[in-house]
């Protein structure tokens, strides 16, 4: 179980793996069917994000920008702290 390191927002987020980019992509649990959650949690099966339902937290978080590779890049790696 994960949460969100903005200090505004700490909500809980899912790591679940985009088959299209290879990378993992912070969801948010109310997006998440009920078995996805359990299967998450037990570590039973890999759950694969779906951009037909799930939601990317950086869709719904406070300060988003404070934690995009693209962002971090142009800063040299570091967050900006607007």
């Amino acid at each position: 179980m994960a949460f969100c390191k903005e200090p505004t927002c700490k909500r809980e987020i899912f790591f679940l793996f985009n088959q299209e980019t290879g990378n993992t992509v912070p969801v948010d649990p109310d997006s998440m069917l009920e078995e996805e959650i359990y299967r998450y949690k037990t570590g039973s099966d890999t759950v694969y994000f779906d951009k037909s339902y799930h939601v990317s937290h950086f869709k719904t978080c406070r300060k988003p920008d404070n934690f995009s590779q693209a962002k971090k890049k142009i800063n040299g790696g570091k967050n900006d702290k607007t």
